[in-house]
């Protein structure tokens, strides 16, 4: 049996989003529940997000607005707690069993946020809809779901855009995995749809035929993540306004 450390390294192994450490010994580590109980240190987080879009553009922090600043800040942190356990269920087909307890992170100003796991058990599952179960339950639920609702009365943002932040942060995970490993990429897609049809997750998005003969489908939300009210900002590969003629970022 696979334990919460071996299924995590395992998942390491696929690239920085699904590295975490299993120990936060050094100074510096913060819990996981300090974003939701001290809403200072989500709005200083998102007070540094706003000025490294706002350095890119050349522009004083100001002018970049705080809603959807706090928006991409918390789709690169939801995209940190999911995408670890996500690798881990593809590649080991165990779930770490993840407590909001366990997690803590530690600030850094640009690129992924550091992540560690202190304790937590992983669970062994048979299909693809047991593993969604565990991750949904395990996972998600524990870790994501009191960020998301402290980040939505926090800077006002609604429950469709943060959940969407989620499913992209859950199928972009599942196609890194089909990068890292092609053998994985067709579980990897199956296991994403399937954790994508439960509870807040469902109805935020849903996968398309590629097109290309041996292409995995393709992700496309339901919903928008407000990039393109940044400046210069367009829209994501997996926006809903690509349906609606507007450009995109990737092509």
């Amino acid at each position: 049996m696979v334990c919460t450390a071996g299924a995590l390294g395992a998942a390491g192994a696929l690239g920085p989003y699904f590295s975490v450490e299993v120990a936060a010994d050094e100074p510096g580590w913060l819990e996981l529940a300090a974003l939701v109980d001290e809403p200072g240190r989500m709005r200083d987080r998102v007070a540094v997000t706003r000025s490294l879009l706002a350095d890119r553009c050349g522009l004083p922090a100001a002018a970049v607005a705080e809603r959807p600043a706090a928006s991409i800040w918390f789709l690169g942190l939801a995209a940190r707690l999911v995408s670890p356990a996500l690798g881990a269920a593809v590649v080991t087909g165990t779930v770490p069993l993840i407590a909001a307890g366990d997690v803590r992170w530690r600030p850094v100003d640009g690129g992924p946020t550091p992540i560690a796991v202190t304790g937590g058990r992983a669970r062994h599952g048979s299909t693809s809809d047991d593993l969604a179960h565990l991750l949904y339950d395990h996972v998600v639920t524990t870790t994501v779901s009191p960020l998301a609702g402290a980040a939505g009365r926090e800077f006002r943002l609604s429950p469709r855009v943060l959940w969407g932040n989620v499913a992209s942060s859950v199928a972009g995970a599942a196609t890194m995995i089909g990068v890292a490993r092609p053998d994985l990429a067709a579980r990897a897609t199956q296991l994403a749809a399937s954790l994508l049809s439960r509870g807040s997750l469902a109805g935020t998005g849903r996968y398309v035929d590629a097109g290309a003969a041996g292409s995995e489908p393709s992700f496309r939300r339901n919903n928008c993540c407000l990039f393109y009210r940044l400046p210069g900002g367009g829209t994501c590969g997996d926006c809903v306004l690509l349906s609606k003629g507007a450009p995109g970022l990737n092509g």
